[in-house]
């Protein structure tokens, strides 16, 4: 025979469904209810894809930024993810390059699949300025995820990085003043042109002096002759 059944004042019950209910919170949101983001990833080499979105032209990325790193001098490393969790991709790819040392001619590309985000970093080192990381995102790798060639977009994003880090700022040369010259325009053109014309007066002053000189000279010995 069965036992007699036992039944639990409602208060209880209300108090154990509490408790539960308490317990489920606790095992989704630990620690006072934070939820955990995604873990910053350790970089596998050069290439790091999470995601699975490179497969077999993994060696031909790696073989590209080799070559970025050989002639223009910049480290450029990979990394996709499914997903930022609780971070935006830009705190995302900051803690990573920190949490993997990267620094000195370093950059980094951090794609989230899931989270359809993408961000650069770059180290200081680097002279590649913020609008110069903001034009390649646009022009280079958000086209080139778009189309669905993951690959080529990560190959042409690194090596625009590597030509902006190459390309050395226009530096403003001040003319040279050579003797003679006149750094001043029209302006001074029209002094140079008055400084001839009075020249060419004196000149002609002075000619038409000596020529009245002889003319007086002429004169008296034509005077004294007769």
């Amino acid at each position: 025979m069965a036992g007699p059944a036992i039944s639990f004042p409602i208060r209880v019950r209300m108090i154990v469904a509490a408790l539960l209910t308490a317990l489920a919170l606790v095992g989704a949101r630990p620690f006072g209810g934070v939820a955990f983001g995604a873990d910053i990833p350790r970089l596998a080499g050069v290439v790091t894809d999470q995601a699975g979105v490179i497969g077999d032209q993994k060696d031909e990325v790696e073989r590209a930024l080799a070559d970025v790193l050989k002639q223009q001098g910049v480290q450029v490393f990979v990394l996709f993810v499914r997903t930022t969790g609780d971070q935006t991709v830009t705190e995302f790819v900051d803690a990573t390059a920190k949490e993997n040392s990267l620094g000195a001619d370093d950059a980094l590309v951090l794609v989230a699949l899931d989270d359809r985000t993408d961000a650069i970093w770059v180290s200081n080192a680097l002279s590649i300025t913020d609008s110069e990381i903001n034009g390649i995102i646009a022009g280079t790798l958000e086209p080139g995820l778009r189309s669905g060639d993951f690959a080529g977009a990560m190959i042409n994003t690194a090596k625009e990085l590597g030509g902006a880090a190459a390309t050395e700022p226009v530096k403003t040369v001040p003319p040279v003043e050579t003797p003679g010259t006149n750094p001043g325009g029209d302006g001074g053109a029209g002094s140079l042109d008055l400084v001839g014309l009075v020249a060419i007066v004196l000149i002609g002053l002075g000619i038409v002096a000596v020529l009245v000189w002889l003319a007086s000279r002429l004169s008296a010995w034509r005077e004294t002759g007769e």
